[in-house]
């Protein structure tokens, strides 16, 4: 008789185990499904998220924020300094000024900052990144997360706006004269 409860025992636990596994399965398929949808939501919307270790100078790019500067497939940014090889130099030096901040305690809140990436057609590429700190409480590092947006549409229009503009005025004062 004991030896029925036992093996009842174990059959109830295998049985247990095999829809644990299920349910796991599951849940993994829709976070994977979900992962997806976000990622196709980021690039539609022209996004991509990121975190900066400040501690270490380690960086994670989102794989759409990768292409939106210039990664080639399979290539990717793991080292700040091979991110700010990729941004205009004046650039970088603003935003490693503000990490410093960051770092040091200065700053706390979100910060926004505008950047931009000379492409190798000759093109540049304009991004709005937006920037919060976490710290981490047991050893004070800090990480730098946040989302940037390309903004070159926008920085286009504006151009072309001033350019209009400009000429506007020009033609109202050449024809004051």
């Amino acid at each position: 008789m004991e030896v029925r409860l036992t093996s009842d025992k174990n059959n109830a636990r295998r049985k247990h185990l095999r829809k644990t596994k299920a349910q796991m399965l599951e849940e993994l398929e829709q976070l994977e499904r979900r992962r997806a949808e976000d990622q196709r939501a980021a690039a539609a919307g022209r996004v991509g998220v990121w975190e900066w270790y400040l501690q270490t100078h380690e960086v994670y790019f989102s794989p759409n924020l990768e292409a939106m500067l210039g990664c080639a497939d399979g290539q990717h940014i793991r080292r700040i300094d091979e991110w700010l090889a990729r941004i205009d130099p004046a650039d970088g030096d603003n935003i490693l000024h503000e990490a410093e901040k960051y770092r040091t305690g200065e700053l706390s809140g979100e910060s926004v900052t505008e950047y931009r990436v000379p492409l190798g057609d000759g093109s540049v590429r304009w991004f709005e990144a937006r920037a919060r700190p976490i710290r981490v409480e047991n050893d004070g590092a800090v990480i730098l997360v946040g989302a940037d947006t390309d903004i070159s549409e926008r920085k286009i229009a504006e151009e072309t706006l001033r350019d209009s503009e400009q000429r506007f005025r020009d033609m109202a004062e050449a024809t004051s004269d």
